[in-house]
């Protein structure tokens, strides 16, 4: 009997399964076929799927994915159950990235031209590869990439240092203040695990972390079980802004802009004060601070400044101090100000108190990255340090420079003087998949593979508390359009195309052959241990690729506690941005967040991740302006009026959405609108906050605070609808525990809504009646904790 190709691997992969052992195995048995159907033209006529495992290091955490493809095609993307950082779970932003791959925006093939002010025109890539190669033998190069944790990253740092030139990474929002805080409070170079799903009491600021912030896949599995175990989770938040964190916590902080870090230090001080910490524990978080320090955060003078109320603060300290294990962690807007790291700094230190650092439901320290010349960690370079580079740019000193992965004009203050900067160096180099406002500006713009189309690795951050490296394999060849007549995209690798110029001086040919020797490498570091385990290096290979990466729960951190240093730098009131000159308009502090589905706009030439509804607003397609309902009534706007906002770095309309979770004297704007290029459901489509931002640093990283500029919002006069989900009819509250319609067998809604329907609110609104019915003053069953404060 004759055996297709496709048949015999199939039948080789079942064939030598029980040589390749998986710890915890869990691999559904199609996932056993790993080959490509790049080389399977089988796949094209059986009319069977397959699922392929991969990661992609281009999101937030490099969280396990597995492909299903039919016919050559990608057709679904979802969690991988085996990984162990989201553990089978995914998020709408990998089902929008799906669409990227047949884009019909998407860069078909190279375009040049020669100098900025001609026109891009088609090439080949011949052409391309020439112009490219003589570009790059230029001797003043910088390389552009965002934060990259794997081997991408590592050949294009690579790159730039045999070349003589310099690396640096972009970030719109995270550019250090975390690992900086993380660094002084943990000593450790790489971002802890925090065990949510194990704590009693959470305590967070300012990171959204059930939406977009570090790793909100993992963080939300987490939540759920952090909510559904035998003791009830209680979670408290701080943040100046409704965020689908906040919306989530049983006691919410709604802290002014720039005070976290205060309210942070004043429940230390009430934690200390009333002998809630050993005098250990105390010690340790006193040790390193002048004495007497804390007298300037009691919680009587922090709820001045910060807005939260004393009563509040107190009782968050209580509860996070005695409702033990607790666990303190933030990110986000708490560190997005000119005292960014000192307010980080104050927030994990909380953890000392409680002895949360290496304990269950704390702080769990991970280890370093298992591959040789991996860090295992990322994160933008500063602000401060992209001034310098772009005034290199400016002044003509840098000959080429090489972006992928980021776009520079949409994403920094002032986009007009980025854009200047570009216009100065005469060779700008792109790589990308859509058109975007940097790539306009290129000389040499470069269609590059998607991660469902290339080879690379991955190192989580953070990693789950052990040693683990995520595998990126191809799951589909050359995508071709739908009459199967031409090519979506004639793309390349970008890894592979800085190799190939390099020509062996990095030290490998191609991405594929470093994930190879990646494999190798860890075959023989791990011959009995991690979760593949195989007789030879090329089964453990194709073990490793099966199961989507490879991680050794053993090889683990110490977690022992550090003593930090001083963090308190003579730190003063918040500092923000000036409205002077800005003209007539209400003067608000302005919050920008991190879009749920857009992210930092990266995601925005997606129509999935344009269409779906954020999660507090129902917003979308739109930029819109999140304000107080007081607020918008001394505006005089209402939801669907169109706003200026504005600061000293430029002005953006915006279309109000006042509501009363808004606290008052802030504005709250979605990131990733406003592309000016970027396929036609991105194009125009709202308004960029990212470039009105004033150019305000943390004092002690030169990150940019992005959360520290002051704004006037001023009514236009025009007024457009509002693209949301939810309907117009303002809510009402209704008492908890009171039934809208109890309905018996054998009843209509009207019949039941005559007889009984009183009764029970007559019932249910008499306390003492309640408690007898076995329900608590909430409404809600004895039996369970009180779930809100």
């Amino acid at each position: 009997m004759k055996l297709t190709r496709r048949e015999f691997l199939a039948l080789s992969g079942k064939a030598t399964a029980g040589a390749v052992i998986f710890a915890a195995c869990g691999i559904p048995e199609h996932e056993l076929i790993v080959q490509s159907p790049v080389e399977s033209p089988e796949d094209l006529v059986r009319g069977e799927d397959a699922w392929f495992a991969t990661v992609n290091p281009d999101g937030r955490n490099g969280d396990g994915l597995i492909v299903r493809v039919m016919q050559g095609r990608a057709k679904k993307i979802a969690g991988n159950s085996d990984f162990p950082v989201n553990m089978g779970k995914h998020s709408v932003r990998e089902d929008a990235a799906l669409q990227m791959l047949y884009h019909p925006d998407r860069l078909a093939g190279p375009l040049s031209r020669r100098t900025h002010g001609g026109l891009l025109a088609q090439t080949t890539w011949t052409q391309a590869q020439s112009i490219l190669a003589t570009a790059l033998g230029t001797s003043r190069i910088t390389v552009v990439t965002n934060p990259l944790r794997g081997h991408l990253g590592w050949v294009a740092r690579r790159f730039a240092e045999v070349k003589g030139g310099r690396y640096l990474t972009f970030d719109p929002v995270e550019q250090g203040v975390l690992h900086t805080a993380s660094k002084r409070i943990f000593d450790a170079d790489v971002l802890p695990d925090i065990d949510i799903e194990h704590a009693h009491t959470v305590v967070s600021f300012g990171a959204d972390w059930l939406s977009s912030w570090v790793s909100p896949v993992r963080y939300s599995a987490q939540y759920g079980k952090f909510r559904s175990a035998e003791h009830r989770g209680f979670l408290i938040h701080g943040e100046s802004r409704m965020s689908m964190t906040a919306a989530a916590a049983d006691l919410w902080l709604p802290t002014r802009p720039g005070t976290e870090g205060d309210v942070a230090l004043a429940m230390a001080n009430v934690i200390i004060s009333e002998g809630l910490a050993s005098s250990s524990e105390i010690s340790a978080f006193t040790g390193a601070l002048p004495s007497g320090i804390l007298n300037a955060y009691r919680p009587g003078d922090v709820a001045a400044r910060s807005g939260v109320s004393e009563e509040r603060i107190v009782r968050a300290a209580r509860r996070f101090g005695s409702d033990r294990p607790s666990v303190a962690f933030g990110g986000g807007s708490a560190g997005a100000h000119v005292h960014g790291t000192f307010a980080l700094s104050a927030i994990y230190a909380l953890n000392t108190l409680v002895s949360a650092v290496g304990n269950k439901g704390g702080i769990k320290l991970n280890p370093a990255s298992p591959v040789a010349g991996l860090s295992g960690t990322a994160t933008g370079t500063s602000f401060a340090a992209w001034e310098e580079e772009l005034a290199q740019w400016r002044a003509g000193n840098v000959d080429t420079v090489v972006i992928r992965g980021v776009d520079l004009v949409h994403g920094m203050p002032n986009s007009v003087a980025v854009k200047e900067a570009i216009r100065n160096v005469p060779n700008v180099v792109v790589f990308g998949t859509v058109m975007d406002d940097t790539m306009a500006e290129a000389t040499l713009a470069l269609p590059e593979k998607t991660y469902l189309e290339d080879w690379g690795t991955d190192i989580p951050e953070p990693a789950p508390g052990y040693q683990t490296v995520g595998f990126q394999q191809p799951v589909v060849g050359p995508t071709i359009t739908a009459d199967e007549r031409s090519l979506i995209a004639d793309a390349r690798s970008f890894g592979d195309e800085l190799l190939r110029i390099a020509g062996g001086e990095i030290g490998a040919t191609s991405m594929e052959a470093l994930v190879t020797k990646t494999s190798d490498d860890l075959f023989n570091q791990s011959v009995s241990n991690g979760s593949v385990t195989a007789p030879n290096s090329n089964l453990f290979r194709r073990g490793v690729l099966q199961r989507g990466g490879w991680w050794n729960t053993g090889a683990t951190a110490s977690q022992a506690s550090y003593s930090f240093p001083n963090f308190i730098r003579n730190k003063t009131e918040a500092e923000f941005s000036s409205t002077s000159g800005l003209g007539a308009g209400t003067d608000l502090k302005l919050v920008p967040f991190v879009s749920n589905n857009l992210l930092d706009g990266r995601l925005a030439a997606a129509p999935w991740a344009q269409q779906v509804p954020d999660p507090m607003s129902s917003a979308a397609w739109a930029t819109w302006a999140e304000l107080n309902k007081e607020d918008a009534k001394e505006l005089g706007v209402d939801e669907g009026d169109v706003v200026f906002i504005k600061s000293t770095s430029g002005e953006i309309e915006a279309i109000a959405y006042p509501h009363p979770g808004v606290p008052r004297g802030v504005v709250g704007v979605p990131i990733g609108y406003g592309k000016e290029e970027g396929g036609r459901w991105a194009e125009g489509r709202g308004g960029n906050i990212l470039k009105i931002l004033s150019d305000l640093k943390d004092e002690e990283t030169g990150a940019l605070a992005w959360a520290a500029t002051s704004v006037k919002v001023q009514k236009s006069g025009r007024r457009v609808k509002l693209p949301k989900f939810e309907g117009t009819v303002e809510a009402h509250p209704v008492e908890p525990g009171v039934p809208v319609l109890v309905v018996a067998p054998g009843e209509t809604a009207e019949q039941a809504e005559k007889t009984n329907h009183h009764e029970y609110q007559k019932q249910f609104t008499n306390e003492e009646t309640r408690s007898e019915a076995g329900f608590n003053k909430f409404g809600e069953p004895v039996s369970q904790p009180e779930a809100h404060e």
